[in-house]
């Protein structure tokens, strides 16, 4: 469910504000995950690298979980789970 979770709010962004940077300058970025490693992946335009490596470093450093948006994806992963024992 992290990887879910890390491109949310941060200490100087809120999540709205970190997606519109993301699409502003035409960043596509995700992320996956294992047992024991995370890797960021990011898709841009070369210009834009220092941006691209601002965001993903604000997201790894200063990310905050907030209240509703863990319960937003608790919900939809109890939806998801739900609908695989069905």
């Amino acid at each position: 469910m992290l990887e879910k979770m890390v491109f949310g709010s941060t200490k100087s962004r809120s999540r709205s504000r970190f997606l519109e940077e993301l699409r502003a300058i035409g960043i596509s970025m995700s992320l996956t995950s294992a047992r024991d490693q995370m890797v960021y992946i990011s898709h841009g335009i070369k210009t834009f690298l220092p941006h691209i490596v601002e965001l993903v470093v604000d997201s790894v450093r200063n990310s905050i979980f907030e209240e509703s948006e863990v319960r937003e994806k608790v919900i939809c992963q109890k939806g998801i789970f739900t609908g695989l024992l069905s």
